[in-house]
């Protein structure tokens, strides 16, 4: 046999092997998915934010020849203890598009919610957790928080639809903490000054 011979041969088994290798490896799960997108949101946004997939589809490929992926939503919650957290929901189609996500869609940015938007709506804790400093009526909230920069905040959200947010906001080293109510549309109910015993 000549050498032609023996690379069209070795180029044969070569090609044989790969086949075979690439019609064995295990199928991409849903669990493989969501790995990878969490291991990618955490090298973007290091340990300080809070992340989470939303939701998760499998989707049929559009093109023959190339395997089935996943579109995935996820939050992340930037500055998640501040009184101004950073909601952002991003999107990927994983393998499809690897970790190039859609243009990121921002709930809370610069503290402020419902930008652009005609109606108020809160959906988000993040979105109570700003609207119980920054809306009319809640001044003494702001000035208790920026009084008090370890000020925390405990978001209960609304259970049923006749339910409101309640934020309340205590700082260890004052000796009083507020309870703010919201409506879902973003208006002040009651904000409550509450001493310790």
């Amino acid at each position: 046999m000549n050498t032609i011979g023996w690379i069209v041969s070795l180029l044969i088994i070569i090609s044989v092997c790969l086949l075979f290798l690439y019609n064995w490896t295990s199928p991409l799960t849903e669990k493989d998915a969501e790995t990878s997108v969490l291991e990618d949101l955490k090298a973007k946004y290091g340990n300080t934010a809070e992340f989470e997939i939303i939701s998760i589809a499998e989707n049929q490929p559009i093109e023959e020849g190339k395997g089935k992926y996943y579109t995935l939503k996820a939050r992340v919650t930037v500055n998640p203890t501040s009184p101004c957290p950073e909601r952002i929901h991003l999107y990927y189609n994983y393998p499809e598009q690897g970790f190039v996500t859609q243009p990121p869609d921002y709930i809370t940015k610069n503290c402020e919610i419902c930008v652009g938007q005609s109606i108020c709506y809160l959906i988000f804790n993040e979105e109570a957790i700003i609207a119980s400093h920054t809306i009319e009526g809640t001044e003494n909230v702001k000035q208790y928080l920026d009084q008090y920069l370890n000020a925390k905040s405990n978001v209960k959200s609304p259970t049923n639809s006749q339910d409101n947010w309640i934020v309340e906001w205590n700082s260890e080293t004052a000796d009083f903490y507020y309870i703010v109510e919201l409506t879902r549309n973003a208006e002040l109910i009651n904000v409550s000054t509450n001493f310790k015993e």
